[in-house]
């Protein structure tokens, strides 16, 4: 292959680092990116190759590889990614408890729209994905060894690109929405010191992020959805995307909430509840329910629309 797909998983987890810290959100934004393009640009490049029958399964191998069917269905998990991934250097991905305590215990939650208490506050599911160490392992077999000497089949390298477009989209869109809450905190604090002009080329910069982090997180909504419906015959239906469904609805409607557009939001916070309410019915675990309780807060805003706004994250 021209590209190397192990490069997709160095400036992902680079930049996952750099959101956990909330350092540098722009270098942040920029290594995301050029994730996502390499990302694409792999995929193309894996497809012109298939339709032109320039790659086959175990073709030209002298010894077996994992087919998709083979291949650990934890990793072909998005939700597995989003609270058990891990990297080589020992940072873990997983997110804090969403607990009813999130709204007293949380100290980063800055005000967009001058909300009085932090308890009326908007919770966003802002913890960045990392790409699994297993899977950085073999997108760095796929860009750096010969074809005869991968263990893996092709369709698990594809599979496995997709899946890094799905955590990558989602995670620029965090990038965006953690920049504009602190591009928020800094204008709130200078807000005495800064010229009318400059507050309002913030509040137009904030804005901006606001709108980007929103569409990348449909964006990512929509490749989840597609790519699991598409792998259904397959692996689809083995494979948990509940968590990262909720995330997704839920940061869509409360974004929208943020920008002022009451209805698309509550329209998105009811398909947000009637989830919840699916995952209530037939999930067993209590303790994965109980991971949904500030998602279960914010549909609080079908019965009080009035509620103040903060983009608040965990």
């Amino acid at each position: 292959m021209s590209f190397d797909p192990s490069l997709i998983a160095k400036l992902n987890n680079q930049a996952v680092r750099n959101l956990i810290s909330h350092q540098d959100f722009d270098s942040t934004i920029r290594d995301l990116a050029a994730a996502l393009k390499a990302d694409h640009e792999a995929l193309a490049a894996m497809s012109a190759s298939s339709a032109s029958s320039q790659w086959s399964n175990n073709a030209s191998s002298d010894l077996p590889r994992i087919t998709l069917s083979e291949f650990p269905k934890s990793l072909l998990s998005i939700d597995n990614w989003m609270v058990g991934a891990s990297t080589d250097d020992g940072l873990a991905s997983r997110p804090p408890p969403m607990t009813a305590e999130w709204r007293t215990s949380r100290t980063n939650g800055i005000v967009l729209y001058n909300a009085r208490h932090h308890q009326d506050s908007l919770y966003v599911y802002s913890h960045p994905i990392l790409i699994p160490t297993e899977v950085t392992a073999v997108l760095y077999e796929a860009g750096r060894w010969q074809e005869s000497e991968r263990t893996v089949d092709n369709e698990v390298i594809f599979q496995l690109l997709q899946l890094a477009a799905i955590a990558i989209t989602f995670n620029l869109a965090v990038a965006f929405q953690q920049a504009a809450v602190a591009t928020a905190a800094r204008t709130t604090t200078a807000t005495r010191t800064i010229l009318p002009s400059s507050e309002q080329e913030s509040k137009f910069k904030i804005f901006v992020m606001m709108q980007r982090s929103l569409k990348l997180f449909q964006q990512s909504y929509n490749l989840c959805r597609d790519t699991y419906r598409n792998w259904h015959h397959h692996i689809g239906s083995r494979c948990s995307t509940t968590l990262f469904t909720l995330a997704a609805l839920n940061n869509v409607a409360a974004l929208y909430k943020a920008l002022g557009e009451s209805e698309t939001a509550s329209a998105g916070f009811q398909d947000l509840l009637s989830s919840l309410m699916m995952c209530t019915v037939f999930e067993t675990d209590s303790n994965k329910v109980s991971r949904y309780t500030a998602f279960f807060h914010n549909t609080a805003q079908l019965s009080y629309p009035d509620c103040s706004i903060c983009a608040g994250s965990a």
